[in-house]
């Protein structure tokens, strides 16, 4: 008879992941770095919640184009979403006219080349 299921502990749980990933080639190697967000032990969990709220906003609200935000994998990835999260209006419009103007750079050594 078999003894009764236990989870893994993160840390080990975490390891058996880096090392799928490295088999599949994933991943660079330098991943040890890197420390998982612990909100992946709920991977399935999250990628549910998000498709449902996509559905509802593209079906039901009928905004076809909603936002998308990416699941985070380490930690690094976590606290930068979350940084995002509490940005000013102010803030978001410097980025956004950061980006237009490295955009405006790019297409215009495009056109010289």
């Amino acid at each position: 008879m078999v003894g009764p299921r236990t989870q893994p502990e993160s840390t080990i749980e975490c390891q058996r992941f880096r090392i799928h990933l490295r088999s599949l080639e994933f991943v660079n190697q330098s991943l040890e770095e890197f420390e998982l967000n612990e909100d992946l032990k709920d991977f399935s969990f999250l990628a549910k919640h998000a498709w449902q709220n996509f559905i509802t906003e593209v079906f039901i609200n009928k905004n076809h184009s909603p936002l998308f935000r990416l699941i985070p994998i380490t930690k690094q990835e976590l606290n930068a979403q979350e940084n995002e999260d509490k940005m000013t209006k102010a803030e978001i419009l410097l980025k956004i006219e950061a980006l237009l103007k490295q955009l405006c750079e790019n297409l215009r050594k495009n056109i010289l080349d």
